[in-house]
């Protein structure tokens, strides 16, 4: 789609350059004629359609996105999904996303990270008392204008299909860590902007990875600091970790609670809000346990009645624990597991005296799958005969789907293809018809495909056209001078052809012709064929023409047939 530029859409937008590049759309920089404007326009691949039964609903989403009118969203002003060409045209924002932003800095003061996401949530706030749910927060769809303002972009709408009839949510390869657990709806979003606050605050994302840590952990382990090196405030992490909880019902229950929250903590950096990862007040459990131990001074009457029976019971177990060892001493050794089939192990008798439990599986790059990688006991310990013992049982390396980042800028594609656990990308040139250069072409191995994290990808980025094989638009040649023509042709990568003289009324030696014909579209080297004028036909050029026609029966010279036989008879002819 990048030849594009140039093109008028409804005789109206003018594609002026490539903004962005999705994966079923490019993002344009355009000129509205109608309204004398500069705009953008995300124009859609030919594979994207409306999903049946869908269609008025699609519209209406698109009707009620044109009616949003707030300075932090990014203003929709047309749509074009009838016709063979589908676009969606919107206010032109001079900026950067917050994708590239992060990029650069790495970490944000946490006062910049509480703005933006302030930000966000008040353009969020004005959009579900609209009733509508943007379902694609990620810092690809937040822009920082050049003027300071914060502005959300890329609403979900519903119904818009591919050809493979999956229901593309984001046209801009959405990373699934910013999309809550749930079905999206209103708390959906304040998921997004928690794990947006996540990721400016600490650089990293909740619940992320294969290890089981908890977004606690992390700020627990971190004990990361804003990019100013002042402490992030007790306040801001507990708004955090209430906005990202996977429970819906523990998160905040609309955006302008969290908002309150945020003013507060505006107000007194110092504030705590006492909420703990179960989303419940501590000040509540503190009152219920005090609840709780009312009631059992309560009832001291009955607890001392089964005091001296639970005494007497817990002795007589432990008289028949001890009997039981002096009376059948039986230990054994544990044995070695580690590097063993597991499911051999489990089908060998010389292990019967031992109760082997599987507790859990986990990836390893060491042991192949179905190998046992540690255990608990370990080896050699001496336990009784029947004694569990649990082993952990290897999946093998972990294996992690490859992206589909083609048609994405460079530096985008190799960060999406790192964040997505992919730590060997490397990149190779190559020629490419249709991409645009710079944009990523193909994948090796293919996208898609399920490998094992250490797995080198090779991506593909596009040079543009072959210089060999690329097509040449063939100039206008006419009225130039034949030595202009000429510099014209090579300068373009052309070649000069056949030159023929015709008289008319141009100027003399100037261009009246040529073939292939102006624009063209021809390999490089082709040879363009040029008539080039010889000025007007004079009176004396009639003359010659005409005296010519005259002779052209009369002054023939006669032959000697006789002369031409005699030769056959040998040189010279005999007379």
């Amino acid at each position: 789609m990048g030849g594009y530029i140039g093109k008028c859409l409804s005789g109206r937008y003018v594609l002026q350059k490539i903004i962005a590049v999705g994966d079923k759309s490019i993002v344009y920089k355009a000129y509205d004629n109608l309204e004398d404007r500069t705009v953008a326009i995300k124009v859609f691949s030919g594979e994207v359609y409306i999903k049946k039964g869908m269609s008025k609903q699609f519209k209406r989403e698109l009707n009620a996105l044109t009616l949003l009118s707030f300075p932090g969203i990014v203003q929709v002003y047309d749509y074009e999904f009838d016709g063979p060409q589908k676009y969606i045209v919107m206010e032109y924002v001079e900026g950067l996303s917050l994708k590239d932003y992060l990029e650069k800095q790495k970490l944000l003061n946490w006062k910049d990270a509480l703005n933006i996401a302030e930000q966000v949530l008040l353009a969020l706030e004005y959009a579900h008392k609209k009733g509508i749910v943007h379902q694609n927060i990620k810092p690809e769809n937040i822009l920082l204008a050049a003027d300071g303002t914060i502005k959300v972009m890329d609403f979900k709408i519903s119904g818009l299909m591919d050809t493979k009839t999956k229901v593309i949510t984001d046209l801009y390869r959405d990373y699934a860590i910013y999309s809550s657990p749930e079905p999206a709806d209103e708390k959906a979003d304040i998921y997004a902007v928690g794990a947006l606050l996540f990721k400016m605050l600490t650089g990293s994302l909740p619940y992320v990875g294969s290890s089981a840590a908890s977004a606690m952990q992390l700020w627990g382990n971190s004990k990361r600091k804003s990019k100013d090196k002042e402490a992030i405030p007790v306040g801001l992490k507990e708004i955090v970790l209430r906005a990202i909880q996977k429970n819906p019902e523990l998160r905040y229950q609309s955006v302008s609670d969290m908002l309150g929250d945020i003013n507060k903590l505006n107000l007194n950096p110092d504030i705590t809000f006492n909420y703990d990862l179960g989303g419940k007040s501590t000040k509540k459990e503190n009152s219920a346990w005090k609840k709780s131990a009312s009631t059992l001074r309560a009832t001291p009457v009955v607890i001392g009645v089964f005091i001296p029976i639970f005494i007497a019971l817990l002795i007589a177990l432990i008289l028949m624990a001890v009997g039981k060892n002096i009376i059948f001493p039986s230990k054994v050794k544990v044995p070695n597991l580690v590097g063993k089939d597991y499911k051999s192990v489990m089908a060998d008798p010389k292990y019967k005296d031992i109760d082997i439990n599987m507790l859990t599986t986990e990836y390893s790059d060491t042991y192949p799958a179905g190998t046992i990688v540690s255990q608990n006991p370990l080896p050699e310990t001496t336990v009784e005969k029947g004694s569990r013992i649990d082993v952990f049982v290897s999946l093998g390396p972990e294996k992690l789907t490859i992206p589909d980042v083609t048609g994405m800028k460079e530096s985008d594609a190799v960060s999406t293809l790192n964040n997505a656990g992919f730590k060997k990308v490397k990149t190779n040139k190559v020629y490419d018809n249709v991409i645009e250069s710079g944009f990523v072409v193909r994948l090796e191995p293919s996208v898609n495909t399920q490998v094992s994290a250490d797995t080198e990808i090779t991506v593909y980025v596009s040079m543009g056209a072959d210089p060999k094989n690329r097509l040449i638009t063939v100039p206008n040649l006419s009225g130039m001078s034949y030595e202009k023509a000429i510099n014209k042709l090579k300068a373009l990568g052309l070649k000069a052809g056949t030159k023929t003289y015709k008289n008319s009324d141009a100027a003399a030696n100037t261009v009246i012709s040529q073939n292939p014909a102006a624009n063209s579209r021809v390999a490089a080297g082709t040879r363009v064929n040029l008539v080039i004028s010889s000025g007007k036909k004079t009176a004396a050029d009639s003359n010659i023409s005409n005296n010519k026609a005259a002779d052209s029966g009369k002054n023939k010279p006669s032959f000697n047939f006789k002369w031409q036989i005699d030769w056959k008879n040998g040189f010279p002819p005999k007379k």
